[in-house]
């Protein structure tokens, strides 16, 4: 569970991106500015593990999901070569972030979360739905839990923070939706993980924290905390 943990908050959770809206080309307006050449760097905690840093770095290429543009960023951790590849967009007041694992895993995982809509009151909550994997599917729900707060991280404070909360469950898709026999579906009860992410978005920074946790085991599996960053 760990391990899952670790790629979804690494691949999924570190920036939402913004399309190429000319009204968002002030990275102070935005809450996650981005343009080639800035990056993140970050204390990645998982569990009782050492921890280790991650230092994400926009590229210039773009990708087309679902008729929204996706920014792609790549970083690795330091304790391994693997290279972790990630995509982002803005649509207005909403951010998404996307994972593309079907490179590295027979699965596909592919899982899209509207994590942060900064137009919403404090309160507010969405539900959010993704069926782009062969084998699983996805359901989640949103709610933005506090607005123009502060946090220091690492010894330093960060501003005009909103706090999102994501709640992002993982089923295996039963027989008929995977064309096969219904005869073999299975009972998705013993088979969907819950996990629970905490967003802190800064406006002009990007994510300054995310932490993840299990609802079944309400502990944090793997916090991730801003250590430095260059906003080009």
């Amino acid at each position: 569970m760990k391990n899952l943990a670790l790629v979804l908050l690494t691949s999924c959770l570190i920036f939402s991106l913004t399309s190429c809206n000319h009204s968002d080309n002030n990275p102070a307006h935005i809450y996650q500015p981005i343009t080639p050449g800035s990056y993140w760097k970050y204390k990645v905690q998982s569990g009782n593990s050492p921890s280790e840093s991650l230092t994400e770095t926009v590229t210039p290429d773009t990708a087309n999901f679902q008729g929204k543009i996706y920014h792609k960023t790549t970083g690795r951790l330091n304790s391994t070569d693997s290279l972790r590849i990630f995509y982002y967009a803005k649509s207005g007041s909403k951010y998404y972030v996307r994972s593309s694992l079907a490179a590295k895993s027979a699965y596909d995982l592919n899982v899209e979360i509207l994590y942060l809509d900064e137009s919403k009151p404090a309160g507010s909550k969405w539900i959010f739905l993704n069926d782009s994997s062969k084998m699983f599917k996805t359901i989640g729900t949103c709610a933005i839990l506090a607005k123009g707060i502060s946090k220091t991280i690492n010894g330093k404070l960060f501003k005009d923070i909103i706090h999102s909360r994501a709640t992002l469950s993982i089923g295996m898709k039963m027989g008929k939706e995977l064309g096969i026999s219904p005869d073999l579906d299975l009972n998705l009860s013993n088979l969907v993980q819950t996990f629970i992410i905490d967003f802190y978005v800064a406006k002009g920074i990007g994510i300054v924290e995310s932490d993840m946790s299990s609802a079944a085991a309400p502990q944090t599996v793997v916090k991730q905390t801003i250590l430095g960053y260059d906003i080009k």
